[in-house]
């Protein structure tokens, strides 16, 4: 059979490349030359594809925390990545996703408002740990997060955290969370204002001496929530009883609906 053709080159440049750094190489025993930028957006074939895509075209399916800073150690750096890969992905357009690899991260002291459509957060792996007043929140009084996605993360409630949940659920038409899971809840896991919100897989651990629901619910009069739980394990850190739901609010919860559920300690 046919030889495949190789390509092999060096780079000497200082990193971070700019795009307009040379590549110069020998591909096939001919001298060859190109930019990082023109390498990146050169298309090739991934093993056993047949559809051939440029290595930028693969890159920008994602947007990955890490590429703004997240994972190395800093609150406050990882709180402004993870702030500005957000902001990325909604300005990409359509239905914005952000990436955890796995690793440890941490919000610290500010909010992410969570407003776009279907906005998309999931991980591998990943931990994303809650200090201070650092708070998730979706929907607001003046807009509705409309069907936002939480998947295979783990979220994990620091000593010195001041809020009384992590995520606030606070203005959304509907609310997943996917194999999520929560760790060391001083209160309640989510707090709930207004949404339909889907518990599917989820696990949460409520901290020794500390936790009083999974889900606080102060739903305001003339307004309405429903909770789906499906499957997970909810329990305490020694064993006390704790409440599934806590609603204090004058407004109704139209539906809970539990299949599955191991509230054993």
């Amino acid at each position: 059979g046919r030889k495949p053709k190789s390509l092999s080159f060096a780079l000497a440049a200082a990193l971070p490349l700019t795009g307009a750094e040379r590549l110069a190489g020998v591909q096939d025993g001919a001298t060859v030359g190109f930019t990082v930028a023109e390498a990146l957006q050169a298309p090739f074939a991934a093993s056993g594809a047949s559809a051939q895509r440029s290595l930028a075209e693969r890159c920008a399916e994602a947007v990955n925390v890490r590429d703004f800073g997240a994972g190395q150690g800093d609150a406050a750096a990882d709180t402004a990545a993870i702030k500005a890969a957000y902001a990325a992905a909604v300005a990409a357009g359509g239905a914005p996703s952000v990436y955890f690899p796995p690793g440890a991260y941490a919000f610290q002291d500010d909010e992410l408002a969570i407003l776009a459509d279907s906005s998309l957060f999931y991980g591998q792996g990943a931990t994303v740990r809650f200090v201070g007043s650092g708070l998730w929140k979706i929907g607001s009084d003046a807009a509705r997060g409309a069907l936002p996605g939480f998947r295979d993360l783990a979220f994990v409630v620091d000593a010195t955290s001041s809020v009384e949940a992590p995520v606030s659920v606070y203005n959304c038409g509907r609310a997943v969370f996917q194999r999520v899971a929560w760790h060391d809840i001083k209160a309640s896991a989510i707090s709930l204002r207004r949404a339909v919100l889907w518990l599917r897989h989820c696990d949460t651990r409520m901290a020794a001496g500390g936790g009083s629901s999974v889900i606080k619910a102060a739903i305001p009069a003339t307004l309405a929530s429903a909770i789906f739980i499906q499957g997970g394990r909810f329990n305490s850190a020694d064993h006390a009883a704790k409440l599934l739901v806590d609603h204090s609010g004058a407004g109704e919860i139209d539906g809970l609906v539990l299949i599955g559920v191991n509230t054993a300690g």
